[in-house]
This record gives C-alpha cells, sequence and structure tokens, in this order.
C-alpha cells in the first residue's frame, strides 16, 4: 500500500521545491516586478502619503490645490493618523475634496481589483493542479467561492440540524 503513494510524495516533494526556488526568486524582485507591472504607480504616491509628499510630487490642476487644502486641515491629518488608508478616504469631505477623491477613489479601486483577481489566479492554480487535472469548472468554482469566501459556517448550528434529522 505504502508503494502506491511513492509517486505522489515525489511530485508533492518536487512541487513544494520549485514553489521555494519560485518564492526566492520573486520576492526580492517583487519591488521590480511592481514597477514593471505599474511603470505610473510613483504618479500615485499622494493616495498613500497625503502629508508627506513633496510639494514637487503633488498631482496637476485642482487636486494639487485640494491636496494643498487637505494637508493644511489638522482635523484631516487626525484621521489620518487614525484610521487605515481606506478608511481615511472614506471620511474625506466629498465636497471639499471632490477632485482629489474621485481620482483616489479611481486609484483604490483598480489596486483592489488587481489583488481580488491576482488572488483568485493564484487559487484557482494551486486547486487545479496535476494531481486535479479532471476537475471540472463547477467544482473549480466551488472551490474557489469556499477558499477566497469570508463566510465562517455555523458548524454548531449544522450539527443540530442534523441531529434534530437523525431524531
Amino acid at each position: 500500500m505504502e508503494d502506491d503513494f511513492s509517486d505522489l510524495d515525489v511530485d508533492i516533494k518536487t512541487e513544494f521545491e520549485n514553489e521555494k526556488k519560485y518564492t526566492k526568486t520573486y520576492i526580492p524582485n517583487l519591488q521590480v516586478n511592481m514597477q514593471e507591472r505599474y511603470p505610473h504607480l510613483e504618479l500615485y504616491e499622494y493616495v498613500q502619503y497625503p502629508f508627506a509628499i513633496e510639494r514637487s510630487k503633488f498631482p496637476r490642476g485642482r487636486m494639487a490645490l485640494e491636496l494643498a487644502d487637505l494637508r493644511e486641515d489638522m482635523d484631516t491629518k487626525y484621521l489620518y493618523e487614525k484610521n487605515d488608508l481606506i478608511r481615511f478616504w472614506l471620511s474625506i469631505d466629498e465636497d471639499k475634496y471632490s477632485g482629489l477623491k474621485g481620482e483616489v477613489r479611481k486609484v483604490l479601486a483598480r489596486m483592489g481589483t488587481t489583488y481580488t483577481c491576482e488572488a483568485i489566479f493564484s487559487h484557482m492554480t494551486y486547486i487545479k493542479s496535476k494531481h486535479r487535472s479532471r476537475i471540472t469548472d463547477e467544482h473549480l468554482n466551488n472551490c474557489l467561492i469556499s477558499t477566497l469566501t469570508s463566510y465562517t459556517p455555523r458548524y454548531q448550528n449544522i450539527v443540530k440540524q442534523k441531529d434534530n434529522h437523525c431524531d
């Protein structure tokens, strides 16, 4: 019986070693990879560091004026220090900083959707490996949903319901 799984064990070890090699080469080059993928990322520094960015890196036009006003507003600076980046930008006054907030919304949406797509493809590649190459699209979809969702089943309720049905 042990011999039946020896090939699988070798395949898993080989796959693990390949992943280690990939990680060792990819992680050190992450900054380079990000710059290649998003060559204009430095243009959006004001999104992450609105109070620390140099004036020479300000966006142009109306947004530059709004950013300058935002930096002078002590209440807004307090919000930035006390909240994470998303909550900070969500709390900004829409009327006062409409141009800036609109652009920030676009930038953050782009980054969020890119991350989600990358995560989905990463999980899909892991789930549909050479050991599970016959998985159907429907089953793959169900696996992805269960992997990527933040839903946590109420196991105690499920067990109680099952016990009630068995009685």
